[in-house]
């Protein structure tokens, strides 16, 4: 029994499974911590949900889904470069995830970087032709209030730039803009 743990030890420190394999966990109790990270999201317990997706990150650090998890609860923690580290590893692991391109796009608008965000909400909505998916279709009202932003300013000057960034903010659902 311990010869066999001790195999287990060698192998993953060679790289030859990961932590779960070595931890025999099963995708099943991975899919638990996963639904159960989820939860404390939605239930506003970010500090616990972290906890338990950096651990999946460990376990399953191929998991796309994983990382764009740790993307939004660094973005609700406000904490936008953690976030975008984690939105980029997810798409790295997962080109087409559509809602990861999203919010980094909308963390990109937030903070004045015009052409990133343009970009990521264009791929987004490129990836969906048939306008079924909700975060492409957020990229889409996003563009358009984008480009209204800027057509805006460019029609009527600075001032006008102050007033579209606090419409636009509140469309981000940032009323203190």
């Amino acid at each position: 029994m311990a010869d066999a743990a001790q195999t287990k030890r060698n192998r993953f420190l060679k790289g030859e499974i990961t932590l779960d394999e070595a931890l025999d966990m099963t995708p099943t109790q991975l899919a638990a911590l996963f639904h159960t990270g989820h939860a404390l999201v939605e239930q506003g317990r970010l500090a616990e949900a972290r906890m338990i997706f950096e651990g999946l990150a460990v376990l399953d650090s191929g998991n796309a889904l994983v990382h764009a998890m740790l993307g939004v609860i660094f973005h609700k923690l406000g904490r936008p470069a953690s976030a975008v580290g984690e939105y980029n590893q997810a798409q790295a692991l997962l080109p087409g995830d559509i809602q990861s391109l999203v919010n980094r796009g909308e963390i990109f608008l937030k903070h004045g970087l015009l052409e990133k965000a343009a970009a990521d909400l264009r791929l987004a909505v490129s990836r969906d032709p048939d306008c079924r998916h909700p975060a492409a279709n957020r990229a889409r009202l996003l563009l358009g209030l984008l480009k209204e932003a800027v057509e805006t300013a460019e029609q009527r000057g600075l001032d006008a730039v102050t007033e579209a960034k606090k419409r636009f903010d509140l469309q981000l659902g940032n009323p203190r803009g």
